[in-house]
Formats: structure tokens, sequence, C-alpha cells
């Protein structure tokens, strides 16, 4: 409406996840945020009581891989290493990851099921919008009795 505002900003720490460093990912049209392929991707920092129970007190744990994002990457793997570079956050795994060019292979080290494994992944391309809904048909008029 053309009316100067007054704004205030209260600036917090972001949480430790990589939804604290959202804000930084570049957006492409409509809203869509620059993932390639990791948009539903969900991982979390270790704590020494999940090191515990996972067998390691560092690296990240996935909680959540979609099915076509880093094939041969499961849920509750930890991740050690991203091509020999160790993630210190969800938010920092993303940005590796991130760095690769869809289509490349990627060696990882992973703690499953208590023991550490080298694996392969490959980076996915970008996520294809979802293509908009097909118009309904009109519904036929009503009969006429008679």
């Amino acid at each position: 409406d053309g009316k100067d505002r007054e704004v205030v900003v209260l600036a917090r720490p972001a949480a430790d996840t990589f939804w604290g460093d959202l804000a930084s990912l570049p957006i492409h049209g409509r809203g869509r945020f620059a993932l390639q392929g990791w948009a539903d991707t969900e991982l979390v920092t270790m704590t020494p009581g999940l090191g515990r129970y996972f067998g390691t007190d560092r690296g990240v744990l996935v909680i959540r891989v979609p099915r076509d994002a880093g094939a041969g990457l499961e849920e509750g793997d930890v991740i050690l290493s991203i091509g020999g570079r160790q993630p210190d956050s969800g938010a920092h795994a993303l940005r590796i990851l991130q760095s690769y060019q869809p289509g490349e292979q990627v060696a990882l080290k992973v703690m499953r099921e208590r023991k550490q494994r080298d694996i392969s992944i490959l980076i996915p391309g970008p996520v294809a919008p979802a293509p908009p809904p097909s118009p309904t048909p009109p519904a036929p008029p009503p009969r006429e009795p008679g």
C-alpha cells in the first residue's frame, strides 16, 4: 500500500538441522528449493545418546531418504563421510551432496547395523514438478422423467 512500516527482527541461532539452513538455499521458480532429489531427506546430527545406540559418536543419522535419492543409502545409516568429507550436521551433509553433479557416483562411509561399510550412491537429478491435475469432464445433465 506504499506506507512505511517498522519491522523488528529477533535473531536466534538456527536449530542444528537441515531446516535451520533453509533460508540459505537458492529458490527456483514457484518457490521450489534447489535440492536436486534430496528434498524429502531427513538427516539428524549424532548426539551422545544416539551414538551409544548406533555405535558411533560422529556423523549424521539418516532418518528418511526418498526412493529416488541416494539409492544404496538406507534409513538408519549413519553417514560418516561423503567423498572423503566428514559432515558435521544434516545441513552440511546435504550441502556436500548437492556439490556433486546429477549422475555422479559418490563414495560414502556409513555405519549400518553397528558395522562400518563403504557404499556408493548415484546423485539424483532435479525433481520434476508434479503434473497438473487432469480436468474433470462435466457431469451429463440430469435426465428428465418421461
